[in-house]
């Protein structure tokens, strides 16, 4: 018969049928918490005989094990007495079960509930008969999840409250006292009730070069009442996707990435050309790795090596099926070099610049031996990085197929080899997974959508005594954010960034929770840093550096995108009650060439309260330093993070201080723009700014007429004046100098200037050609769009030129066309898709002549697409 089990958060009767495992989790369905149970193993059934039904109860046996062939009278009558005195010890257990009940109900339980309690269940107590249909009224049926990913079918017992007891799956419930908490760490979720709002105040507090800035705000959450957001309704949909894996162990264990089939219900593996249908063996999201097993035998395989002896710049090739979508179901190859290592926490990554791109995921990434060092994973890299891919180690592989128990084949030794011998080595091994993805699929955790809104208000900034000149800033927003119980987030909207990189808004509150068992856990993905260019010194603590989204207070501007790896990690510290204290360390790091410092780096350390039994987080202190580094600087910031959940007349007040902030803003705003239109201040003139810029001796004294000459808004007749003067500086020993020099010969140039900005591309040095490419790209001129067409050629300068030229519109049309001829494929692929966005009626015809020759399908389809762009604009 079920056993019975109480959720120990909200107090539901579960009816479970399962296997006798230890160690179940049960979900409750009710409240979604999940909670271990012990299990007791059943006493072990006498032999089965001739006729004997095996699915049977098995019956009393007095003393030994042994059954006669032919059962005669003698043991007939034994049985006979033996039932009766069973059921005269089972009628009086069930008189005692009454008064027991009569007694608890008469007696109010704490919470003020009546407590209903199972009957007691006696050693000699028989289980009624599988299969005779028994069951508690009103039940609903329900799958919950075992630590290995088997659903456990469970009922539960709606409208009837009753306490916590320990459970042997299969037989009756033998105790009627509270059973103490399961051993082992506590299970934690989110659970957010319907109505109720989880408000949090937070405040930071930064210090650098004697300037303090002290930021506040409030984020509230509340549950939904929607059921589906359009923003988010690729993830509540069906959908098919693909991705890549390759075979490890000639019986069909294949390795692929945890993101390609989390969430599937369907795979289907097609390996040399034959197609299985695979099943989900192993799952590790924190490393991105899975492990799918289909039915074969004598499977081709290939071998994992060594990642730890991989070099920088070692050639290495990922083998996948690439947008598998456009570019057919055949494998493809694609070489490159080990870019970067990037280790964080303990954790690797593998940086390559070879070509990565959806559908790669889950490929092997292999060395010149034909052995696999990596796993591709295109979804690392991220949507706003451009030219970066990344790997998991083969290390991290071979340690989730080991605690599986899974021996893969594995390299030992070897030789170069050439290209075509490498590809006969691994293609037969490389699979293409196809995908189809909906709700319930494997590994998809219940989803929690929740409202929030919030503001963040940032005080000006004090240095000692003195009040720098400044207007409070405030920003409010609103948005969805679409979360796992365990707080892995799905998606979220909105934009607004809190400074010192410490994210979006609304996700400030919400921390990654671990799965049921775990002490420690850890996330890690990549991401990028955007930053405003020329905007300010490392030192300034202004928020335009983020990790992702515009920029807050600040008007839109030029910004320079960073890959980056962020990495958190947790442990249970302690317990108190419900609450649980957890210890988090956090890094994050933006990834640059080598010997060059990260362009921002954080390291930090706090403790989050949790609780529990409500669901929700109650606190969090955080401390943490940011360094940022600039070509000639870097500063070091300091700063503290604290928030807290605020009850309802706290939220009251801190919505009251809020509105009155955003009052005082509005009037200092008010205020100001009031005495600008009174006395507007005296622009500085041409003539003044020459004259400051010819006299001065010191590079110090140079960079103030610069900086004003790059602020002011060009005025035409003195464009030439204005270059002459600065032409010199762009070679400038000062990078400051140079610089700012650089871009006003852009902001202020004209045809007569390109010559001159031309030569400076003839430096090898990258910040020099990449401010003189952005600078050239300022000037509407078709020789300037010449110089820029040339660099799409060269593949360190192709990102720099394709953007300048996307910048300078239809101008650039007759120099990006010339580039269609090109023999570089890369080349002519971004050709098409510049045409698509500054052409006219000449990219359209001449994009219709390459396709009419073009074999390469990857340019084919950015030639259609840019025409389209092109018939629709029309």
């Amino acid at each position: 018969m079920p056993a019975r089990i109480d959720c120990p958060a909200c107090h539901t009767t579960l009816a479970v049928n399962a296997a006798n495992r230890e160690g179940v989790v049960l979900r409750c369905p009710k409240c979604r918490h999940e909670f271990a149970v012990r299990l007791r193993q059943p006493a072990a059934r006498p032999p089965a005989w001739p006729g004997h039904d095996p699915l049977a109860p098995p019956l009393p046996h007095a003393g030994h094990d042994t059954v006669p062939s032919q059962p005669g009278p003698a043991r007939t009558m034994n049985t006979a007495l033996l039932w009766i005195g069973l059921g005269a010890s089972a009628a009086f257990a069930v008189v005692v079960a009454v008064l027991v009940v009569i007694l608890m109900r008469l007696s109010p339980s704490p919470d003020g509930q009546q407590i209903a309690v199972a009957p007691p269940a006696t050693e000699s107590t028989a289980s009624p008969p599988s299969g005779s249909g028994q069951q508690t009224p009103s039940s609903t049926a329900v799958d919950t999840p075992e630590p290995n990913g088997t659903p456990v079918n469970s009922q539960t017992t709606s409208g009837v409250p009753a306490t916590n007891q320990t459970a042997t799956i299969g037989s009756p419930v033998s105790s009627v006292t509270p059973a103490s908490p399961p051993a082992g760490p506590p299970v934690l979720a989110y659970r957010f009730n319907g109505g109720e709002e989880y408000a949090y105040s937070f405040s930071i507090k930064a210090e650098a070069a004697g300037t303090t800035e002290q930021v506040h705000g409030m984020c509230s959450l509340i549950l939904s009442r929607e059921t589906a957001v359009p923003e988010f309704a690729s993830h509540e949909q069906t959908a098919e996707g693909s991705g890549s894996g390759f075979v490890v162990t000639s019986d069909g264990h294949l390795v692929t990435c945890a993101h390609v089939v989390e969430g599937s219900t369907k795979i289907d593996v097609v390996l040399a050309g034959q197609s299985y249908p695979g099943q989900v063996v192993a799952f590790d999201k924190a490393h991105d790795l899975a492990v799918v097993r289909i039915i074969g035998s004598n499977l081709p395989t290939v071998p994992l090596g060594n990642s730890e002896g991989v070099e920088l710049a070692q050639e290495v090739r990922a083998v996948g099926y690439p947008l598998s979508n456009v570019l057919g179901e055949s494998v493809k190859i694609t070489r490159g070099t080990l870019a970067g290592v990037v280790n964080t926490e303990g954790r690797k990554l593998f940086q390559v610049d070879a070509s990565i791109n959806p559908g790669n995921s889950g490929g092997p990434l292999v060395n010149e031996m034909g052995q696999v060092i990596g796993v591709a994973s295109a979804k690392m890299a991220g949507e706003d990085i451009d030219g970066v891919g990344f790997a998991v180690p083969a290390n991290e592989v071979l340690n989730l197929l080991k605690s599986k128990g899974i021996v893969p084949a594995v390299a030992t030794g070897g030789e170069k080899l050439d290209g075509p011998n490498l590809a006969r080595r691994v293609t037969p091994a490389v699979a293409l997974l196809k995908v189809k993805i909906g709700p319930g699929g494997y590994g998809m955790a219940h989803r929690l959508l929740v409202d929030f809104s919030g503001h963040v208000s940032s005080s000006p900034a004090r240095t000692g005594n003195v009040r720098a000149p400044g207007v409070p800033r405030v920003e409010n927003e609103r948005g969805k954010l679409l979360l796992s119980e365990r707080g892995e987030l799905i998606d979220a909207t909105g934009n607004a960034q809190i400074p010192y990189l410490l994210g979006p808004l609304g996700q400030l509150i919400i921390e990654p929770l671990g799965a049921a068992g775990e002490r420690t856990w850890q996330t890690q993905r990549v991401t990028v840093l955007t930053q405003v260019v020329g905007e300010e010194s490392p030192n300034s603590l202004s928020a335009r550096f983020r990790r992702r989204g515009r920029t807050p207070f600040v008007p839109q501007a030029k910004v320079v995108v960073t890959p980056a790896v962020e990495t958190s990690s947790y442990e249970l510290a302690g317990e108190n009650g419900d609450l649980v204290t957890i210890k988090k360390r956090y890094t994050f790091q933006t990834i640059q060439a080598a010997g060059t410092p990260p362009l921002a780096q954080v390291t930090g350390e706090g403790t989050l309260t949790f609780n529990r039994a409500s669901g929700y987080a109650e606190k969090l202190d955080y401390k943490a330093t940011l360094v940022r580094s600039s070509r000639t600087a870097s500063a070091t910031i300091p700063y503290t993070l604290a928030w807290q959940r605020l009850d309802q007349q706290a939220i009251e007040r801190t919505r009251a201080q809020a509105l009155a902030n955003l009052e005082a803003a509005k009037k200092a705003a008010a205020e100001q723009s009031s005495r600008g239109k009174i006395a507007p201040p005296v622009p500085p003139k041409v003539d003044d700014l020459l004259a400051e810029l010819k006299n001065a001796k010191e590079w110090d004294q140079r960079l103030n007429p610069l900086m004003a000459l790059e602020r002011m808004r060009p005025v035409d007749d003195r464009r030439a004046e204005v270059t002459a003067a600065v032409e010199p500086l762009m070679n400038d020993a000062n990078h400051s100098i140079r610089d700012r020099a650089i871009r006003i010969m852009g902001r202020w140039g004209t045809k007569q200037t390109v010559p001159a900005l031309a030569k400076m591309l003839e430096q090898r040095d990258v910040d020099v050609r990449r401010a003189t490419i952005e600078a050239l790209g300022q000037i509407a001129d078709e020789d300037a769009a010449r110089e820029l067409a040339s660099l799409v050629l060269e593949s360190s300068d192709r990102a720099a030129a394709v953007a300048a030229l996307r910048g300078m519109g239809n101008v650039a049309e007759t120099a990006v066309i010339r580039l269609l001829d090109r023999g570089d494929r890369q080349v002519r692929k971004e050709a098409c898709q510049i045409l698509g966005e500054v052409g006219g009626s000449k990219s359209a015809a001449a994009l219709k002549q390459l396709l009419q020759n073009e074999k390469e399908s990857q340019v084919r389809g950015a030639a259609r697409a840019a025409l389209d762009r092109l018939v629709k604009a029309r």
